[in-house]
Parts: C-alpha cells; structure tokens; sequence
C-alpha cells in the first residue's frame, strides 16, 4: 500500500524539476495539494512541466535557476515566498555529473572546467539553499523560510559506487555532506 500524503496550504519548492526524480517529486507534492515551486536551469522542458502541472488544474510556477549560482538561488526562493505567501517545503535534487571521458584523451582544461562546475553544482547548492551568504537585504535563505514546521530535503547520488576518477574527490566531499 503506498501511503498518502495531504500537502494542502503548503508551499513545495523543488529543484531540477524538469526531468526525472526532480519532475516526478513536483508532480506528487501538486497532487497532493501543495502550490508547487518549479526550479531548473533547462528552460524550456521547465516551462512544458509548469504548464503541464497548471492544465492538471495545479497551482505552479516555474522559474529558471541555476542552483551554483547563490544570487539566482536567492531569487527563486524570493519568488516562491512572493508568489505564494510562504515557503513550506524544499526538495533540493538538482545535480550534474561529468561526462565520462577517458583521461588520456582529454586536454586538461576539459576535466578543470568540468570539476569546476560539478563542484559548483553538487557541492554549493545545498549551501546556497540553507542560506549560505545571504545577508539581511540579499534575499532569503530557503531554511529560516521555512521555519519549524516545514522540511527541508537535499539529494545526493549515488556516485560513490561508480567512482569517476575526475569527479572522486568532489563527489565524496558533497556526498559526505
């Protein structure tokens, strides 16, 4: 049996929610009855998701997002709070991975601008998300948002088990988070 969930009045916030795990966990808070708060940095499947969830006759909104930059982090959390009046949930998922290379063949500038960018994505967005460096005027943080009533949930991959030796030392690190 699976269980059932009632997230009337509530306000879900999930990133990477375009696709995958991320559109399937926006389309459960919505059918569960929570205002539902689309972030991706891929527009234009994030915009067919929106529009599929708000023909359902859910409330959504979706807003563009690229979760390793802390300034778009707070906008959207600024927008969800604007939008809807609260912020009661948030399902951190968005997440990269390398391309699978072999390390002989590559340039090194192609493993220095991948890392970086895995890196930016896996391991800060969690920090952005729970208020990071947001100052008071910068906007708001998704955790003092949601107070003590609300959940916060931020997913990792499984990457460890299929190690990649140009992502191993980041991934282990946003994996031990």
């Amino acid at each position: 049996m699976n269980p059932t969930y009632d997230f009337q009045g509530q306000v879900a916030l999930v990133t990477g929610a375009s696709s995958g795990m991320g559109l399937a966990t926006a389309q459960a808070f919505a059918e569960a009855g929570a205002a539902v708060v689309l972030a991706d940095i891929n527009e234009k499947p994030l915009r067919a998701a929106t529009d599929d969830l708000t023909a359902a006759g859910h409330q959504a909104i979706a807003v563009t997002c690229d979760v390793s930059d802390e300034e778009q982090v707070a906008a959207t959390i600024e927008r969800a709070v604007d939008q809807f009046g609260s912020l009661d949930l948030a399902f951190n998922n968005a997440g990269i991975q390398a391309p699978p290379a072999d390390a002989a063949d590559e340039p090194a500038e192609f493993f220095t601008g991948h890392y970086h960018r895995v890196g930016a994505v896996e391991l800060w967005r969690p920090f952005y998300f729970a208020g990071g460096r947001t100052r008071p005027g910068r906007g708001r943080p998704a955790l003092p948002n949601i107070g003590t009533h609300g959940k916060a949930i931020h997913i990792s991959r499984r990457r460890l088990e299929q190690p990649d030796p140009p992502t191993l030392g980041q991934g282990g690190a946003s994996k031990a988070q």
